[in-house]
């Protein structure tokens, strides 16, 4: 029987998660904890920035939803990690420099290539976000655009394709992208004893410290987790073949 792996990403990027394990062997639950969705008519800076940096892939399908977003495809992209690189590329930008994975990472990419005072940082970001660029980049004295570009939706109940893989009590691993997400599975695993039975045969796999931090909050200490090398999807995937084995 293959591997059971429960994948909390939104749809999309779920589904792309998914049929990568699933290529190697693995059986991908797809369970979305939160919905993306855009939010429209965002009015983006007159001023062209030095730079736009991507924390997320949904960072730039975001940004690239809004009226008029097509004139900053010649900007500089200073992106976050891999995936934000790839989409930053497949929106159409020339010029994508990929980050450590990280937003400690991102802050020192923006330092290497950007000069304060010499224009704005544009910041295109969900409602909720986990790291803050935002401060961290201004502390250093450059003027930071946030634009608010979409909202993470957090789902009220336990997807059902998750509650039917816990009610099998069999191995499991459990993939965590963003503190966000830890925190709204704790919150939905807590709210249905039923959920709860299979709960000990589960293993965390965590994109970073902070997320496995924000789990141990949510659902206690006692809980078995992977934290993956690097903040980026090869890790994660890494993280998972090692709990296979």
């Amino acid at each position: 029987m293959a591997d059971c792996v429960i994948v909390t990403r939104p749809q999309a990027d779920s589904e792309a998660l998914a049929a990568r394990l699933r290529d190697i062997g693995f059986a991908p639950v797809i369970a979305p904890l939160m919905r993306l969705e855009h939010i429209r008519g965002v009015a983006l800076p007159d001023q062209v920035p030095q730079a736009i940096a991507f924390t997320s892939a949904n960072g730039v399908s975001g940004l690239m939803a809004q009226v008029g977003a097509e004139r900053l495809l010649t900007v500089p992209v200073l992106a976050v990690g891999a995936a934000s690189a790839r989409a930053a590329r497949a929106a159409g930008f020339a010029d994508v420099r990929q980050s450590g994975g990280d937003v400690d990472a991102l802050v020192e990419t923006v330092r290497n290539a950007c000069r304060a005072g010499a224009g704005p940082i544009l910041y295109p970001s969900g409602v909720h976000i986990s790291g803050d660029l935002h401060g961290a980049l201004s502390a250093l004295g450059y003027d930071v655009a946030r634009v608010v570009v979409y909202e993470a939706v957090h789902a009220r109940q336990m997807p059902d394709a998750a509650r039917a893989a816990l009610s099998q009590r069999q191995s499991m691993s459990v993939v965590l992208y963003s503190p966000r997400s830890a925190a709204i599975w704790g919150e939905l695993i807590g709210h249905a004893s039923s959920d709860r039975v299979g709960a000990d045969s589960i293993t965390y796999v965590c994109l970073s410290g902070n997320v496995e931090r924000a789990l141990r909050r949510s659902c206690g200490d006692d809980v078995r987790t992977m934290v993956a090398d690097r903040a980026d999807e090869d890790a994660v995937v890494d993280a998972l073949k090692a709990w296979r084995a």
